[in-house]
């Protein structure tokens, strides 16, 4: 045990902790995002609405119909300022 500049104590464990992660399925992987999930929604609501803006896949697949509705593509009018 360590004492700090402040007179908190500093305790490291001797044990090592591995994980491993060998292949898994689509369906295995998929289960347990829902999982993880469903856990956030309920411990967090606030952060669970928030990660439609974190995770890029849902915010890119909203605003694919929206850019192939427009007349002007954004990414071309970006390329031509």
């Amino acid at each position: 045990m360590v004492n700090t500049a402040l007179g908190l104590n500093v305790c490291l464990s001797t044990y090592v902790v591995s994980s491993m992660l060998g292949a898994t399925s689509f369906r295995d992987q998929w289960d347990r995002e829902i999982r993880w999930s469903r856990c956030n929604r309920v411990s967090q609501p606030a952060g669970y609405a928030g990660m439609l803006l974190t995770y890029s896949t849902p915010l890119a697949a909203a605003f694919l119909p929206a850019r192939r509705a427009a007349s002007v593509d954004p990414v071309e009018a970006l390329r031509a300022e």
